[in-house]
């Protein structure tokens, strides 16, 4: 693989990694489990159309922990609800910084091509 697209794929890699760290999966009674990003610490916004206002909801953080959230508020015209964590969840890793990786390894987001 030449030199420009290692690079592209080791910031792919970076950028995956960041944003990995903090999406998180959204269990909802009624609807299932949907996807959510941490928007600051202790909010999630999620999709606001998978929500009933009267169901328990779990939030899965990207370390595997589980915590309670509730509702704190829905805009049905941008289909954004706002749901803020219960009790401990200060436990959210940072996402790692990876150096060049030139060995030919595999990382979640890098490119991947055959010849």
């Amino acid at each position: 693989m030449s030199a420009e697209l290692i690079e592209l794929s080791n910031a792919l890699v970076r950028a995956t990694d960041h944003a990995a760290a903090s999406v998180v999966a959204v269990h909802a009674e009624a609807r299932g489990s949907s996807s959510g990003v941490i928007w600051r610490p202790g909010v999630i916004v999620r999709a606001e159309h998978a929500l009933r206002d009267d169901e328990e909801i779990l939030a899965t953080l990207p370390n595997g922990r589980a915590v309670a959230a509730t509702l704190a508020g829905r805009d049905p015209s941008t289909d954004l609800a706002v749901l803020i964590m219960s009790g401990r969840w200060r436990c959210i890793r940072r996402a790692r910084r990876r150096r060049g990786d030139q060995t030919g390894q595999h990382h979640s987001g890098g490119w991947a091509y055959t010849s």
